[in-house]
């Protein structure tokens, strides 16, 4: 994929929301992950490298059981309640809770521990599950309850199970880019994102506002970058994720988005010109992108709940490249991915004639060279007639 695709594709830092505004919500109390006191206590801190935690056959099952029963109190369907209690569960034993409040960096503490010794009904005792003919699980009274273990039975777990690293990593570059977990309009982002992989869900019984926040938000945000990071070390992800660890994170959208764009506008017949105009800044805003990048998740609006210090680059040269840009977006067809981004606007409004200058300057060069039969005369941004002189 050419890097100016790849930019435009819906991670540019682009976000809608108010440096002060709390990046953190809530879910309600039943949503909050459930998991054993014997399981938290394997968990990783923060100053140790992520990697797989002991888990019996029951610690698995119980962290199932326990996040099932509080989404179904929380009036989820048992449908869904079963998959997002799947994945919590795949999740943590790959290690992505952390075991203290203070290394998940979350405001509210939306653990809840559950003493070891809580009944799981389905057990025969500590570590033995009742099993029909079937293999399928049982209650004590050798019945399929109707509720958990139907819908456990029920579901393609393995295939669940063996997408979570994906689903994870989809969800921590959403929350790297927009700087909050879900929103409605983040819907089309989610499914781009997920398109790339390659990779199809087991069903669509779940959509992203369940896989992308209510299953995953508890583990706080310091867990997306950290566990994305140990999933791309491992090797669990495809091309397109990887691609999108170097996002420009939510804050820095308008260098990132300027930049897109300034990379789009150069494979144009009219970028010799505009380079010309801007050297300066258009040198300038290449060294901040790559900045940018060195910062990573350090330049993120929210960096305090990822644990790290934020740092900044002034945005100035994309300023000033930004109402000359604009004018190129708008001359673009309306199905153009660019079109989309909206960061660049405020910034252009404090040059309005400027991006009026450039949008009707191309739409007229556009117009004037698609009449042209020469497709070599056309694709320099000529008009025969323009050719014709200079030969004179």
């Amino acid at each position: 994929m050419q890097i100016a695709a790849i930019l435009i594709e819906d991670f540019n830092g682009d976000h809608n929301f108010d440096v002060d505004k709390v990046a953190f919500g809530y879910v309600a109390p039943n949503e909050r992950l459930y998991v054993r006191a014997s399981v938290l206590r394997n968990c990783q801190t923060g100053d140790q490298d992520q990697a797989l935690v002991a888990m019996t056959a029951f610690e698995s099952l119980a962290v199932m059981y326990d996040n099932y029963r509080g989404l179904i109190a929380a009036g989820h369907s048992a449908p869904k309640a079963i998959r997002m209690s799947i994945l919590r569960s795949r999740w943590i034993k790959m290690g992505c809770l952390l075991q203290n409040l203070v290394d998940r960096k979350t405001p509210v503490n939306e653990v809840v521990v559950v003493n070891d010794n809580e009944e799981v009904p389905f057990l025969i005792d500590a570590n033995t599950p009742r099993l029909d003919a079937t293999g399928k699980l049982m209650n004590r009274q050798g019945l399929n309850d109707g509720g958990f273990l139907n819908e456990l039975n029920n579901t393609p777990v393995d295939r669940w199970v063996t997408l979570a690293s994906l689903i994870w990593a989809t969800s921590a570059h959403v929350f790297r880019v927009r700087g909050h977990h879900y929103k409605d309009e983040y819907q089309g982002l989610y499914e781009r994102t997920w398109r790339g992989t390659t990779a199809e869900l087991p069903d669509s019984v779940c959509n992203w506002k369940e896989l992308g926040r209510t299953a995953i938000h508890p583990f706080g945000v310091r867990a997306l970058e950290r566990s994305a990071a140990y999933f791309a070390s491992q090797g669990k992800l495809p091309e397109n994720l990887l691609l999108r660890r170097n996002a420009v994170p939510a804050g820095s959208a308008l260098i990132g988005t300027t930049y897109a764009a300034m990379k789009m506008f150069e494979s144009t017949p009219f970028w010799n010109g505009f380079y010309s105009a801007y050297k300066d800044s258009i040198d300038a805003l290449i060294v901040d992108y790559h900045a940018l990048l060195a910062l990573g998740i350090s330049a993120h609006q929210y960096a305090g709940l990822y644990g790290r210090n934020r740092s900044i680059i002034d945005p100035i040269n994309a300023a000033v490249l930004a109402p000359v840009l604009v004018g190129f977006i708008d001359a673009t067809p309306a199905r153009t991915a660019i079109r989309e981004q909206r960061t660049m606007n405020k910034h252009a409004s404090a040059n309005p004639l400027m991006t009026e200058i450039m949008r009707d300057w191309i739409t007229a060069a556009v117009a004037r060279v698609a009449k042209e039969t020469d497709l070599s005369i056309a694709l320099t941004g000529k008009s025969s007639d323009e050719s014709k002189k200079r030969v004179k």
